[in-house]
């Protein structure tokens, strides 16, 4: 097989399986706070551990607080965008568009943050694939536990098994597009973008965790120290996986 298309391939996996673990049965309310609340652990040391260290390396201390407020800012404005029903007849907005909502914000998450990985496993590609080959392993481990997080709550806010696993598959396109782009168009990106596209994403993810995920989850009082522990197994993986991988 021709090792562009290996790539391509290994970085469908990731993605491929977590959507399909997401829409195998229904989960249980308590299940799908559980899940929302690992995804905000994953998506805060990925940011933490992951995206800052690796921007500070190519930028200021700044730009890189720039690029998180960016970012965070950004995320904001689209919060305000994105349909809400606070205002509808009922004066409130039901527990399923609720829940919806916060899975697309999951969703939204993990689609932008897979720009950089893409991104990352195209520079890899520049001097050897198969240093290429190693990063995309690694990202496609961590995109299974993402993906679930995007495909169950979707699934069980929906009923709609297929379109729920549709859209969540959809999270690889960025790290395929990002990963297309760079090898063959931006191979010689600037630290500085760079630095800034990592900051901005770990923005987002940090802004999607704490104003979104982490206030629903911890709304059910009499759980929240079960959702703690969901919270730290994501980002007990998150350092696992980099410690391994």
């Amino acid at each position: 097989m021709n090792t562009l298309y290996l790539v391509i391939f290994i970085s469908l996996l990731g993605p491929l399986f977590g959507s399909l673990l997401g829409v195998l049965w229904r989960y249980s309310d308590t299940q799908i706070h559980h899940m929302l609340s690992f995804a905000a652990g994953v998506m805060v040391f990925v940011s933490v551990i992951e995206l800052l260290p690796e921007s500070s390396k190519k930028i200021s201390t700044v730009l890189l607080v720039s690029g998180l407020l960016i970012g965070g800012l950004l995320m904001h404005v689209l919060n305000k965008l994105i349909p809400h029903y606070h205002h509808s007849p009922f004066g409130f907005e039901s527990r399923m568009q609720k829940l919806k909502r916060l899975a697309l914000f999951v969703f939204l998450g993990i689609f932008i943050h897979n720009i950089p990985e893409g991104i990352a496993i195209g520079i890899g590609a520049i001097p050897s694939y198969d240093f290429s080959i190693l990063i995309a392993l690694a990202i496609a481990v961590h995109d299974i536990p993402e993906a679930i997080s995007v495909a169950a709550p979707l699934y069980y806010a929906t009923g709609d098994r297929w379109k729920s696993f549709f859209l969540t598959f959809l999270t690889v396109i960025p790290t395929i597009a990002g990963f297309l782009l760079t090898y063959y168009f931006l191979n010689n990106m600037s630290a500085l973008y760079l630095g800034l596209i990592i900051s901005a994403t770990a923005g987002i993810m940090l802004y999607i965790s704490f104003w979104e995920l982490l206030p629903e989850v911890f709304s059910v009082k009499a759980k929240r120290v079960r959702y703690s522990f969901s919270f730290l197994t994501g980002a007990v993986l998150v350092i696992l996986l980099q410690g391994l991988l």
